[in-house]
């Protein structure tokens, strides 16, 4: 069974995503428009995702999105 999973540290006017999407590329620049915040002081990066059977894009949005606002 594979989980959604998603932490965010934020530091110092930075932020780092950990999440297990396949779209880390897509989950940057929506953190991006929801925080309002410069590109490059975000990271986001990707968990072991399994062999991708089925989409992650998406599905995984949402709890990285409720994480990040959180953690900030």
């Amino acid at each position: 069974m594979e989980t959604d999973t998603s932490l965010a540290i934020p530091k110092s006017g930075h932020l780092s995503v950990w999440t297990s999407t396949q779209d880390t590329c897509g989950s940057k620049r929506a953190l991006v428009s929801l925080l309002n915040v410069n590109e490059s002081t975000v990271d986001v990066s990707n968990t072991q995702t399994g062999g991708g059977y089925g989409g992650k894009h998406w599905k995984v949005m949402q709890p990285t999105l409720r994480c990040t606002m959180m953690a900030c």
